[in-house]
């Protein structure tokens, strides 16, 4: 890809020696989905796969499949995917809590950490600093977890 990171991960690199190139590979969907709302898309949802550093795995990175949820426009704040990820979790048979989080690019008080038994993700508005990067006019909100 050609944005390195995400959100809550940080690059993982490696080396294409037959082509003296070195490879960026996906660790978080949400920036996919960012790009999808500055075209103009107001719901938007992606299951993929993403890789992470892992040191505890034996070949140093983690994969997982993750849902990825981005809600634009008018009226889509913190409870509108607080109540997408609850309509997720039910129709999916998966339980969840909610945790209090920091994660550096989502509003400070309309933010949490999302856990399950498969793993961690987060849920929250966009602050304005995120918003102004990804060139976004209107309010955003979104969820990212592990299936």
């Amino acid at each position: 890809q050609n944005i390195y990171g995400g959100a809550a991960a940080r690059p993982f690199t490696t080396h294409l020696h037959a082509h003296h190139q070195d490879m960026f590979l996906r660790i978080s969907l949400e920036i996919p989905l960012k790009k999808l709302i500055v075209g103009g898309m107001q719901k938007i949802f992606e299951i993929g796969t993403a890789l992470r550093i892992d040191e505890s795995q034996e070949n140093k990175v983690k994969q997982t499949n993750n849902l990825c949820i981005a809600l634009s426009g008018k009226g889509f704040e913190f409870n509108e995917i607080k109540s997408a990820l609850q309509a997720v979790c039910r129709n999916l048979g998966i339980e969840f809590k909610l945790n209090k989080s920091n994660y550096p690019f989502l509003d400070k008080e309309k933010q949490a950490e999302i856990i399950t038994s498969k793993g961690k993700g987060f849920l929250g508005e966009l602050n304005e600093k995120t918003l102004k990067a990804f060139g976004l006019e209107q309010k955003t909100a979104a969820m990212e977890m592990e299936l």
